[in-house]
């Protein structure tokens, strides 16, 4: 076991996949933090196309295999990207069934 500075366990399992535990509540935290955060850039997308033009240049320092793409296809992407993220939230913490 080691603790983490983020306030969670971190598991080294042998021959099986890590684990991370944490509480429910930073896991929380962080979705909302996502979540708001995609929200600011489909906002900034819908209003400026120098919005677009600026994270389509900045997009590939986060995900450097977009390099490959044609231009046209970064353009595409961006915007695909930024509006399916939002659903990221009920995929990372779903509703617990209460008992």
């Amino acid at each position: 076991m080691q603790d983490n500075a983020r306030r969670g366990i971190l598991l080294h399992r042998r021959g099986e996949e890590d684990l991370y535990l944490t509480t429910a509540a930073r896991v929380d935290q962080a979705v909302q933090v996502v979540d708001s955060t995609t929200r600011m850039f489909v906002a900034l997308l819908q209003e400026s196309p120098a919005a677009v033009e600026l994270l389509t240049r900045a997009f590939p320092d986060a995900f450097p295999w977009v390099r490959f793409l044609p231009q046209k296809g970064v353009q595409e992407f961006l915007p695909e990207f930024v509006e399916t993220a939002p659903g990221h939230g009920s995929v990372l913490m779903p509703q617990a069934e209460d008992e």
